[in-house]
């Protein structure tokens, strides 16, 4: 992938927060990509500077990054539904190792089924 076609594909989120709790909502385009429902949990590892998430079940590994991703820190995270939107809690054993905190941004990048997820500094 180019830096061009990582650019167009990069997704920027705000993290909020709800009691004492991470958020962020998650875009259409990645409910779509992983065939989300409020019903689904998501797995999350965190790997140097980047955390990686995908649908619970899933055996879908990063094509771009083979450092035994998902072998290790497996944290799972509800779906839940606002309104018309799916959103999910950010595991504070991804948020603290990140220093990732209410009011910052994240961008979110698509590696096959699998989110690459990284502060925005």
């Amino acid at each position: 992938m180019n830096k061009e076609q990582i650019k167009r594909s990069t997704i920027n989120l705000q993290i909020t927060e709800n009691h004492n709790l991470l958020y962020f909502n998650i875009p259409k385009e990645i409910v779509q990509k992983l065939s989300l429902t409020e019903n689904d949990l998501l797995e999350y590892d965190v790997r140097e500077n980047q955390f990686f998430f995908r649908k619970k079940g899933s055996q879908y590994l990063p094509k771009e990054n083979q450092l035994k991703i998902f072998s290790g820190l497996l944290v799972e995270r509800n779906i839940t539904r606002n309104n018309t939107v799916l959103r999910t809690n950010l595991p504070k054993e991804v948020a603290q190792p990140l220093v990732i905190q209410k009011g910052d941004n994240v961008l979110i990048t698509s590696d096959g089924k699998v989110i690459v997820g990284q502060k925005k500094l």
